[in-house]
Order: structure tokens, then C-alpha cells, then sequence
């Protein structure tokens, strides 16, 4: 029987479907300390996590026998390549899974913002000439920082609403139709809502900070559905402090976070609690995405 550990939250049809497939044996244990995941990872062939688990390199060391990592998620993060390499551990994510979902959040906050639904569902017995005025996403110059599967999503939800749209992107990309690719700068200088889609990495980690935020237009508005630390939250903060933005959504923030210093920091900011993985239709792309690498790995 080849061992399968889950280690974080799976849909339970994913499980039951893994379950059914006779060479496998499924162990699901959620919630575990770092002693716990060594423990169980001691006679595994394969673990399953997402992103409360962290695939460290004391953890894979504990794993003589584990052959595969999955990752449920869009990226690797909390998986240590390097240890897993070295002990030829295949590392395989679902990156498509999340792609809609993700997208589709990042325009209902663009929405918010722009209609400053925070400040009005605070005083809904408000007379509406004493809240701010809104304002359309049609005619609005979106910016989007990477421009993968996920920011060209949002490319095509954003044309469809009447928005212009720039980005920037290391790769050189065959532009989508109506999309024009520009620098960074140029991006941040020309975007009436920033809509960020980078994976976190040393060179992208507070790629965004004070003088990124500082070449933005007065006003603008930041949405933020990626990597917490790809934008330095100390300088959002002080520039929606400073009225120097307008607004800002964030669904990327970790247990570290001054949340409250945040929504302090402008009437219109919106923080979620990671929503943009989290919906009935990813959970079973995720389990299908989980299977279907189970199954070509291991032949079965």
C-alpha cells in the first residue's frame, strides 16, 4: 500500500476519491505541530498540504520514504526545494485551480473600492449626499503587476467592464487584445487601481514599498490578492495615512499583520481573510488537481 498523509484540509469528496483507489492507504491528519507532522510523515510515500503546512527541511529529513509533495495552491510556498531536491522528492502543485476564483475576487474589490462600500455599509441610515462619491470602473486605467494566468484573468474581466488596461511582467508576453505591456513604473505612474498577481520571492518581496507607492497617482487605489510581503504593509499604511491613496484591499495578509493599524489607517480599506481560494468550485479543483497528480505518479 503506498502511504498518502494529509496533512491540511481537503474536500471530502477529494478524500473519499483518493480513499477508493486500492493502492492507496489515507492517513488525514490536520492541525499538526512540527513534532506531530515528523511523526507522521515517518512512513509516507506522499503528503498532501496546502497553505497552513510548512515542508521544512527538518520535516523532510523526518520522511525517509516520501517520494511526493502536493501542494494544493496555486505556488510552493512553505515547501523547501532545495531539501526536497536533494533528496529527489517530486514537488508538484494544481496552479490552475484558483485561477477564476482569484480573479473575480480581485474585481468585486476593485468594486468596492471604487463605490466606497465600506464606509457607506458602516452608517447604512447615512442621507447619501454626507458619503463619499463613487466611481465607475469604466474608462479607469487598471495596472496590473504580473501578468500570468491570474492577472490575465483579471485583464479580461477588466475590458469586459469598459476599464483600460496596462501591465508589466519580466516575461515578455503576446499581448492580450486591448492590454498594452509597459515598465513597472510606468504602471505604477499610470494606474488609477493597482491590482498586484506576483508569487513571493526574494527579488519580488517588498517590491512595492515607499517609493513604488509614492509614484502612484493621487488617489489611486491598490488591490492586493497575491503575496502579503510582495508590498512593505508599513508604507501602504502610511500612504493610505497620508490620503496619498486612495484606498486599498488586501487578501494576502499573515497571522503577523497589524490588521487593525491597517483598517485604521483610511475609511476605505477593505481586508479579507484570504477569501480568494475559497470557494466550493476550487475545493473540488483542487481535490480533482490533487488526484490526477496521485495517479500519474504513482502509475495507479
Amino acid at each position: 500500500m503506498i502511504r498518502i498523509l494529509v496533512a491540511d484540509r481537503l474536500s471530502p469528496r477529494a478524500i473519499e476519491k483518493i480513499s477508493e483507489i486500492p493502492e492507496f492507504e489515507v492517513i488525514e491528519r490536520i492541525g499538526l505541530s512540527p513534532a506531530e507532522l515528523a511523526q507522521e510523515l515517518a512512513g509516507a510515500e506522499a503528503v498532501i498540504i496546502r497553505g497552513r503546512t510548512a515542508m521544512s527541511a527538518a520535516a523532510i529529513a523526518a520522511a525517509p520514504t516520501l517520494q511526493l509533495i502536493v501542494r494544493a495552491g496555486t505556488d510552493l510556498a512553505g515547501i523547501d526545494l532545495e531539501a526536497a531536491e536533494k533528496r529527489n522528492i517530486e514537488v508538484r502543485h494544481t496552479p490552475l485551480a484558483s485561477t477564476v476564483a482569484v480573479a473575480e475576487l480581485a474585481i468585486g474589490l476593485m468594486l468596492a473600492l471604487c463605490r466606497q462600500l465600506a464606509t457607506a455599509a458602516r452608517v447604512p441610515g447615512a442621507p447619501r449626499d454626507q458619503l463619499p462619491t463613487g466611481q465607475e470602473l469604466a474608462h479607469r486605467t487598471l495596472g496590473i503587476l504580473g501578468f500570468g494566468r491570474t492577472g490575465s484573468e483579471v485583464a479580461r474581466r477588466a475590458l469586459a467592464f469598459g476599464m483600460k488596461v496596462v501591465y508589466a511582467d519580466d516575461r515578455l508576453i503576446d499581448p492580450l487584445p486591448g492590454t498594452r505591456q509597459l515598465s513597472r513604473h510606468e504602471v505604477l505612474e499610470s494606474a488609477d487601481i493597482l491590482s498586484i498577481h506576483l508569487p513571493l520571492t526574494d527579488t519580488t518581496r517588498h517590491l512595492i514599498g515607499k517609493a513604488e507607492l509614492a509614484r502612484m497617482k493621487p488617489g489611486a487605489l491598490l488591490v492586493h490578492v497575491s503575496r502579503g510581503a510582495v508590498v512593505d504593509l508599513e508604507a501602504l499604511r502610511q500612504a493610505l495615512t497620508e490620503n496619498r491613496l486612495g484606498g486599498a484591499a488586501l487578501d494576502c495578509l499573515d497571522p503577523t499583520t497589524d490588521v487593525e493599524g491597517l483598517r485604521q489607517a483610511g475609511a476605505n480599506v477593505w481586508i479579507t481573510p484570504r477569501l480568494a481560494t475559497y470557494t466550493g468550485e476550487i475545493e473540488d479543483r483542487f481535490g480533482e488537481g490533487v488526484i490526477a497528480i496521485l495517479k500519474e505518479f504513482f502509475n495507479v
